[in-house]
């Protein structure tokens, strides 16, 4: 009986030293599944919480972009309204035209509308009819993009000109040729030109110059190292020896053949007057030009007159020359 009393607590024993192992293994694989369930769950969790902060970060950047956008309409809506200032009632159906085409000209020549507008709102405050503006404008904008500068500067340049000497508004790419005539012939950029052609253009149409000559004088006197705008101030030293030239002058310049007024220069020219002049001296052309600038580019012209008459042929010969710069 003992026997088997033992033999039961052996049995026993043994299936309960078992079962504690059992119970521990299978404790092990709980918590190995736990954890492998929590580390699943905190991906997920960073997974969602990756995909908030990049929804969050998504719709900042939508937002920006909407906002940007009504920024830019709203403040292109503000330039088109101050160039409506310089329209009449009667010519304000065409600011339609000019919001639809302004916008697509700043592609076209990579430039911003607020350059653009403020071009477009100087060439109508330069008097240029509104139906043949964004014509003018559009040849400006080219002859910016081809001169490295920006579109008001080369309006500037283009409507004080054709104001300056009467010109229509058709001519305006007649008058960017010559300008870029005077850039390859001179020593000068677009950039440098276009700013100071203004300061004579009026002088030079007065006087009885015509743009191809003011053009070919101005290349002349900057290739003998004149710079750009110092040449212009020379030659309007040239052409007041002109306008109101002093009793000595004239009485030189008698003795050479010519007369000191403007007649002298709407028929013979001002290359007709070198040509007279090759045998002048110094003092006797100080005498006729006594402004010490004019003197100045009155002397670099009769120094290269053959350079000026090349300079001069192509001024007239200047067509497509905005376009191949």
């Amino acid at each position: 009986m003992a026997s088997k009393i033992g033999e039961a607590y052996i049995e026993v024993r043994t299936n309960q030293a078992k079962f504690s192992k059992e119970l521990k293994g299978m404790e092990r694989t709980v918590k190995s599944s736990t954890d492998r369930m929590k580390k699943n769950f905190d991906r997920i969790g960073k997974g969602v919480s990756v995909m908030s902060r990049a929804a969050r970060l998504g719709f900042i950047a939508v937002a920006a972009a909407i906002t940007g956008t009504v920024y830019a309409a709203a403040k292109y809506e503000k330039q088109m309204a101050t160039v409506s200032t310089m329209l009449s009632r009667k010519s304000m159906p065409i600011m339609d035209k000019y919001k639809d085409l302004v916008g697509k000209m700043g592609i076209i020549f990579g430039e911003s509308t607020e350059t653009l507008s403020k071009g477009l709102y100087d060439i109508l405050s330069a008097s240029i009819a509104p139906e043949k503006a964004l014509k003018v404008l559009a040849i400006s904008a080219k002859a910016a993009a081809a001169g490295l500068t920006d579109t008001g500067v080369a309006a500037d340049a283009i409507t004080t000109i054709i104001n300056s000497y009467g010109y229509a508004a058709e001519d305006a790419g007649k008058i960017s040729d010559i300008l870029f005539a005077i850039v390859k012939k001179g020593k000068t950029t677009f950039a440098e030109l276009a700013p100071s052609i203004g300061k004579v253009a009026a002088t030079a149409a007065i006087a009885g110059v015509s743009l191809e000559e003011l053009g070919a004088t101005l290349a002349t006197i900057t290739r003998a190292g004149i710079r750009t705008e110092e040449a212009t101030t020379a030659m309007n030293g040239i052409l007041r020896a002109f306008l109101k030239p002093t009793d000595d002058a004239a009485k030189a310049a008698k003795e050479f053949g010519f007369e000191l007024n403007t007649n002298t220069l709407r028929t013979i020219g001002l290359r007709g007057v070198l040509e007279l002049l090759t045998d002048a001296t110094a003092e006797q052309t100080a005498e006729m030009f006594p402004n010490i600038r004019g003197l100045k580019g009155i002397a670099a012209a009769m120094q290269d007159l053959e350079g000026y008459t090349e300079d001069y042929k192509l001024m007239l010969e200047s067509a497509g020359l905005t376009q191949e710069a």
